[in-house]
C-alpha cells in the first residue's frame, strides 16, 4: 500500500453522489510483518489461538486499530444520514473457507448500523451474493482466466445496479436500498 502513496494505512473512506464508500484492509495477519515488527508476534499468535473452518494462511482479521476507526466513521455516516459501502477484500458473510478471521466480531460492528446498504468483497474466486437483514453481501468472481469476470456498478439513491462483462444492457442484480432508518434519530 506504500507504493500508491498510504503512508501508515491502507484503509479509508470517500464520499461520493451521497453514499459514504469504506475501504477496509484485512491487516492483522503475521504474514503482513517482517518478524522484526513489533505487531509480528501479537498477530502471529492471534492466528495461532484462532479456532474456526477460516483458519487459513490466506485469510486475514481486521485490526482493532482499523475497528475503532471504523466505527467513527460509521458514527460520522449515520449522523450525515448517508448511505455506507464498505468495501473489503475478505467476505464476513460466512463463504466457506475464504472469510475474514474475525468476521463474527466485524458483523457486530456492522450490524448496529442501519444505513450500510452493500459489503463488496472479493477473495472467495467463485462469487457469491447474500442478503444478511437489509444489508447486501456481494462477492465479486475472480478474474483467473476469465474474460466476464469484470463488473460495473452503478450507484443510484434508491438502488444499485450490478452489470457483469459484456452484459452491460441487462443488471445481474438490482439491489434495493432501504432508506427506513433516515430521518430517524
Amino acid at each position: 500500500y506504500r507504493a500508491f502513496g498510504f503512508k501508515d494505512k491502507a484503509y479509508y473512506d470517500f464520499e461520493s453522489k451521497g453514499f459514504r464508500f469504506v475501504v477496509l484492509d484485512g491487516d492483522f495477519h503475521y504474514l503482513n510483518y517482517s518478524p522484526k515488527h513489533p505487531n509480528y508476534k501479537k498477530a502471529y499468535n492471534y492466528y495461532r489461538n484462532f479456532k474456526g473452518p477460516q483458519k487459513k494462511w490466506w485469510n486475514a482479521a481486521i485490526s482493532k486499530e482499523q475497528q475503532t476507526w471504523l466505527i467513527d466513521v460509521l458514527d460520522r455516516a449515520l449522523s450525515k444520514q448517508e448511505s455506507v459501502v464498505i468495501m473489503c477484500h475478505y467476505p464476513i458473510h460466512k463463504s466457506g473457507q475464504h472469510s475474514l478471521l474475525n468476521d463474527t466480531e466485524i458483523l457486530k460492528i456492522l450490524d448496529q448500523y442501519p444505513n450500510i446498504c452493500l459489503y463488496l468483497n472479493g477473495h472467495a474466486h467463485g462469487g457469491d451474493y447474500k442478503l444478511m437483514g437489509k444489508r447486501h453481501h456481494f462477492n465479486l468472481r475472480g478474474m483467473q482466466g476469465d474474460a466476464d469476470a469484470w463488473y460495473q456498478i452503478d450507484f443510484y439513491s434508491d438502488k444499485i445496479k450490478v452489470l457483469q462483462a459484456e452484459k452491460t444492457s441487462k443488471p445481474i442484480y438490482e439491489l434495493k436500498i432501504d432508506k427506513s432508518w433516515q430521518d430517524k434519530k
